[in-house]
């Protein structure tokens, strides 16, 4: 009989085991999918859900009783650190190709359209229902986008996926996946206040230059406004540009919450680390998603319904190439 060895999310091993007590793990909610597994004598380290032995417990688990949480303190937990991540990426190359992503985020859309459009839907009516309330749309931002990243996510994998894993996230992940959206929130906010600023200022300067000479001429009034405006207007197109590729870059830290489990400053440290060395093909990716998004709204909107899923399945496909279990073609 075969015999495993399991790395909590304290980073020890614990073996070695046998398939049966592995299998009674992920099914007493001590190990999930994610959780990193050998066979006895062997070097490379894989995943549960990678080795079939291991997937109808894992399509299956059943929550841990009561009689259970005395012996969970020293069982391993399904929760990764930046530091364990980022050994397990150390052979992947830090990078992926936009082209590939947008087409496989194409296949995996027209593959799902109907799954994902729904999910578009339901993602829509939650977030206006949750407006309703003060900061509603706020609170709930971090918990639906970890949803709607799992329902893409397992698709992505072939595994089976529906409407409610939306609200996956609303269970034990709320806090961590609240936190995560907030993190996201002030350093994209931060960074086009630090990008406004200078901007902003450089405006001023050309407005309050351009209109000491034009007196009370009305035409000349009107010009300098006409291109003070034209002016705010392409300074802020980068912008644009700039925050969507960060928010981009981070935003990859939701779907590592939800599917890795891990503390929201971990992911977001992680992100970082790994996105940072190919932002210049994230600012790619940016100008293509927003012509996609442009599309979307030159359709009447309802292109919308297809544009938006394609996006976020390309998002996940990027997700999946540098910080999941790597893109299959």
């Amino acid at each position: 009989m075969k015999e495993y060895i399991i790395v909590g999310g304290d980073g020890k091993e614990y073996g070695p085991v046998s398939d049966t007590e592995v299998t009674q793990w992920i099914t007493g909610g001590r190990a999930n999918g994610d959780t990193r597994i050998k066979e006895k004598g062997e070097k490379e380290w894989q995943r549960l859900r990678d080795l079939e032995l291991f997937d109808r417990a894992i399509g299956s688990p059943i929550p841990p009783t009561l009689s259970d949480s005395s012996s969970k303190a020293s069982s391993p937990t399904p929760q990764f650190t930046e530091a364990q991540l980022i050994e397990e990426l150390a052979d992947r190359p830090h990078t992926f190709s936009v082209r590939e992503c947008l087409g496989l985020g194409w296949r995996l859309t027209r593959e799902n359209l109907g799954l994902f459009i729904l999910t578009y839907l339901c993602v829509m009516g939650v977030s206006m229902v949750a407006g309703i309330i003060p900061f509603g749309g706020f609170i709930i931002g971090g918990p639906i986008t970890g949803g709607m990243y799992l329902i893409f996510l397992r698709r992505l994998r072939g595994e089976p996926a529906e409407i409610g894993h939306l609200f996956a996230g609303f269970k034990k992940d709320f806090w961590p996946l609240f936190l995560t959206y907030l993190f996201l929130t002030i350093a994209v906010l931060l960074w086009c206040l630090v990008l406004l600023i200078p901007l902003t200022v450089v405006i001023i300067i050309v407005v309050l230059y351009a209109s000491g000479g034009v007196g009370d001429d009305p035409k000349a009034i009107k010009d300098v406004v006409y291109l003070s405006s034209l002016f705010l207007g392409l300074g802020m197109l980068p912008l644009i540009v700039l925050a969507m590729t960060l928010g981009a870059m981070l935003g990859l830290s939701m779907p590592l919450v939800m599917d890795r489990k891990m503390d929201p400053l971990e992911a977001f440290k992680a992100t970082w680390k790994i996105t940072r060395q190919c932002w210049r093909k994230f600012l790619g990716l940016s100008f293509f998603l927003i012509a996609i998004n442009l599309a979307g709204v030159l359709l009447c909107c309802l292109g919308w319904l297809i544009a938006v899923p394609l996006m976020i399945a390309t998002n996940a496909v990027v997700y999946e190439q540098l910080l999941g279990r790597g893109v299959k073609s």
